[in-house]
């Protein structure tokens, strides 16, 4: 009897099955986490190119009622290159050419005003919104950690995105939606009949009076501003950087953690196209643009597990 129960090969099994199970739980532990890890990331980018999106849209409908206000400045100098070629078939007296000067002044500062609050109003306003639209999005995505998110525009030289990425995201301009700077002399207006080129000051002959009597004289026009143009080559982007925290993991986190899940990062750059301020073609749309169209470095990145065989480890960066 007792040499039987030495020979018995009972409960072998038992331990072979639970080594299995230990190693597929494992193994299931492992995808689950992997697949909670690409979720979160899918969802993290879902938010800052919804970010992105947002905040160039609002430069959009800026830059559209920019364009529009600068078109009626269009109209305001033909008229106003008319009033002068009115004024010269009536006698080309000083006080007409001043009155049409006042008169064309007074509708150039209403214009301007308009168009001055709305490049200061929707410099803020794109940050603003896309923050919103971020929160809202985290909240649905994300429950219970909205508070634990951080958003910001571009990287500065405390952020690690700065040397992930060399240099900066570029940066848009702080107190206008778009900076603008008036069109040089001589430029005349898109589609319309002026009689002649913008200009900041011209001195003409008119007839001045002493009394009844006339007498020829010189007057001077100095008109309060033409119509604006970007001072620039392009349109700025508008890059949103959504930062997530490090959270649990489904299955196991004491053991692939704490927080087995790291913090992640994603960017999202989307910039105004389309339209054109200095013609008046308010047309501008949101796109959707890669990351790296908006780095200063044409999309490389410094990238220490980059191993190239010669040269620093760097990188190129193509979504």
């Amino acid at each position: 009897m007792r040499r039987r129960l030495v020979e018995s090969q009972l409960g072998q099994t038992t331990a072979m099955v639970t080594a299995m199970l230990f190693a597929l739980i494992l193994a299931v532990s492992v995808v689950a986490n992997v697949g909670q890890a690409i979720n979160r990331r899918v969802a993290l980018q879902m938010v800052a190119d919804a970010g992105a999106f947002t905040g160039a849209t609002c430069m959009s409908v800026g830059l559209n009622n920019m364009a529009k206000i600068n078109r009626w400045i269009h109209y305001a100098w033909t008229a106003y290159t008319w009033a002068l070629v009115g004024c010269t078939i009536a006698g080309a007296t000083c006080k007409c050419f001043n009155g049409a000067t006042s008169a064309y002044n007074a509708t150039w500062n209403a214009f301007n005003a308009m168009y001055q609050v709305i490049s200061k109003g929707f410099s803020a306003l794109p940050y603003d919104e896309a923050r919103r639209v971020s929160e809202y999005n985290v909240a649905d995505l994300f429950p219970g950690e909205k508070s634990k998110f951080k958003y910001q525009e571009y990287s500065t030289p405390a952020d690690p995105m700065w040397q992930e990425t060399m240099i900066p995201l570029w940066k848009r301009d702080l107190l206008d939606v778009m900076s603008t700077k008036e069109v040089p002399d001589g430029s005349y207006p898109k589609d319309l009949p002026a009689v002649f080129g913008s200009f900041k000051s011209r001195t003409i002959p008119c007839v001045d009076f002493i009394g009844p009597i006339p007498y020829p004289s010189v007057t001077t026009l100095n008109p309060s501003g033409v119509w604006y143009e970007k001072d620039g080559t392009d349109t700025k982007y508008f890059v949103w950087i959504v930062t997530s925290p490090a959270t649990k993991a489904f299955m196991f986190d004491n053991l692939f953690g704490p927080n087995a899940i790291p913090k992640m990062r994603a960017v999202g750059v989307a910039k105004p196209v389309g339209g054109e301020i200095k013609t008046g073609e308010n047309d501008y749309v949101t796109k959707m643009v890669p990351v790296s169209k908006a780095m200063v470095t044409s999309g490389f990145i410094y990238d220490s597990k980059y191993n190239p065989r010669f040269g620093p480890p760097v990188r190129p960066v193509t979504h």
